[in-house]
């Protein structure tokens, strides 16, 4: 009685398991993004990258002193030298992907 009752259980666990595996959940608006490296699906992040991983991102890129950060529009701006000859470098990254967007000389 008790292996027929443990195996009804099993069985019924296994359904339902395959009944979740089954349903659809409604989609999410989504956009899609063509950059350098192709079309991509934008998946509506609400999240947006920190002044401070701004900072950081530039850093990554290349810039050793920040003189000046700003946000525009969707971007952070990130003003700074560079470890060659203390040129001045205009990072700008995008403020939700956190991507390098351009980097700029400044003269």
């Amino acid at each position: 009685m008790k292996r027929t009752l443990s195996g009804a259980l099993v069985a019924a666990s296994l359904g339902l398991g395959l009944e979740q595996a089954v349903t659809f959940t409604p989609a999410l608006a989504q956009s899609s993004l063509t950059d350098r490296d192709g079309v991509r699906a934008d998946r509506g992040s609400r999240h947006e990258i920190s002044r401070r991983e701004a900072i950081h991102m530039a850093k990554f890129s290349g810039v050793t002193r920040v003189r000046n950060v700003d946000r525009r529009g969707r971007y952070w701006i990130v003003l700074g030298e560079t470890h060659r000859g203390r040129r001045l470098m205009n990072v700008r990254i995008h403020a939700r992907s956190g991507r390098v967007v351009g980097m700029d000389r400044v003269r």
